[in-house]
Formats: structure tokens, C-alpha cells, sequence
């Protein structure tokens, strides 16, 4: 039938399943931010005023990995994944909010008052 009508399938069944894996695997790893930066923030390497003081160069990441890994030309298509990669990223930015490592003020520890409240000598 598509003989007949001329028209040709340019894309064979290889390269399909190349692109598609290509696809769900750059999702899936998109998708995996959020955990990351939870443990990150944690642990005390990654806090949200690093992400957000870094945001251009990750607007500036996202739209080359939108342009790379989105099989077609289309810019609509480029621009759906870059969106989705920037709300992930600013969902880890509120994880980092919620979850970062709290500082705490160098003078107030529990070495240097001997309780684990300094609040609690002034009673």
C-alpha cells in the first residue's frame, strides 16, 4: 500500500528502538534529580542557594540535552523536554529547601554551653 502511494519508510526497526531506548533511558535519568539532590542537600554538598545561583547554567545544560537527545528537528518537542527537565529542577530546589542541611551558628553547639539548648540557661 505506502509502494503504491510512494511513500517510503526511511526509518528501519533498528534504529527505532535505538532512538526510543535513547528516549526513556534520558527520562529516566531526569526523573532521577530530585533523589540526588535529596541526598545531596543531606548530606551538605549541594544547598538551593547553589541551585538557584547556578540556574542559567542549568537552563543553558538543558537546552543542549534537549537539542541532542530529542530525535526530531522539531522545536516544540525541545522545548516539552527542556520544560520538563527545569520543573524537576526546580522541584529539586524545593526538595533542597525542605530537606538541606539547616546551618547552625558556630558559638552555639553543645561543647560550648554543655546543654543541647543554650535557651534553657536563660530560664
Amino acid at each position: 500500500m505506502a509502494i503504491a502511494a510512494g511513500i517510503g519508510v526511511t526509518m528501519s526497526v533498528l534504529s527505532y528502538m535505538a532512538m526510543l531506548t535513547t528516549l526513556v533511558l534520558a527520562k529516566g535519568v531526569i526523573f532521577q534529580v530530585p533523589p540526588i539532590i535529596f541526598i545531596l542537600s543531606r548530606i551538605g554538598l549541594v544547598s538551593a542557594g547553589f541551585l538557584l545561583r547556578n540556574f542559567k547554567y542549568a537552563l543553558l545544560i538543558f537546552s543542549i540535552a534537549a537539542v541532542v537527545l530529542t530525535p526530531s528537528t522539531d522545536i516544540s518537542e525541545m522545548m516539552v523536554f527542556m520544560a520538563i527537565m527545569t520543573t524537576v529542577y526546580g522541584l529539586s530546589i524545593v526538595i533542597a529547601v525542605i530537606f538541606g542541611r539547616k546551618k547552625r551558628h558556630p558559638l552555639i553547639n553543645e561543647k560550648t554551653w554543655g546543654v543541647k539548648n543554650p535557651c534553657v540557661l536563660m530560664r
